[in-house]
């Protein structure tokens, strides 16, 4: 018998926790694939699902619990032949402990990448964490940071409040203003 192809490799992507940052990572897929043709390039499964419960409104508010719906998006995109899964959302990844254990396939965890590119890259650095309120009250970055021995500083309350209208606000990320 001929031996069993080898799967390929396949990124899932839960999408729509932040349509434009959904975008923003199949663009840096793209950009940083080494390809010669379009056949070259990673495939990539995404779900694009915005009604994904708001996962700041849940930390801090008591809002609709997204785990469920981050958990069924992953198992979707498992099903589907993923070899991994990113979730380009912060906050999101606070859930992550959550869903992992239920999943065959890896979350890559972006706060642990980020933290850890940046220590390789500038090490004995400070870092200046720019997040939604649920990310920075729950401290989810914090805990990788410490692990990697950065400091991180936070804004104030005055800037957070500007960092989340640069997010949430009429004129914020969440509303399709990305320049």
């Amino acid at each position: 018998l001929p031996a069993p192809a080898k799967r390929p490799f396949k990124v899932g992507v839960v999408g729509g926790g932040g349509p434009a940052a959904t975008v923003e990572l199949l663009d840096k897929i793209v950009v940083n694939t080494d390809a010669r043709c379009d056949q070259d390039h990673v495939k990539v499964i995404v779900e694009q699902n915005p009604q994904i419960p708001d996962r700041t409104a849940h930390l801090l508010d008591g809002g609709a619990d997204p785990t469920i719906a981050l958990y069924a998006t992953a198992k979707r995109l498992e099903a589907a032949g993923a070899s991994v899964i990113a979730i380009p959302c912060n906050t999101a990844h606070v859930f992550v402990p959550r869903i992992q254990p239920g999943l065959s396939i890896p979350i890559v965890n972006m706060l642990e990448a980020t933290l850890g590119h940046i220590c390789e890259t500038y090490p004995g650095r400070p870092v200046g964490l720019l997040a939604t309120n649920g990310t920075i009250r729950t401290r989810a970055y914090h805990a990788v940071a410490e692990a990697v021995g950065i400091t991180l500083m936070v804004p104030d309350e005055n800037d957070q409040a500007r960092v989340m209208a640069a997010i949430y606000g009429p004129r914020g990320v969440k509303a399709g203003y990305v320049t």
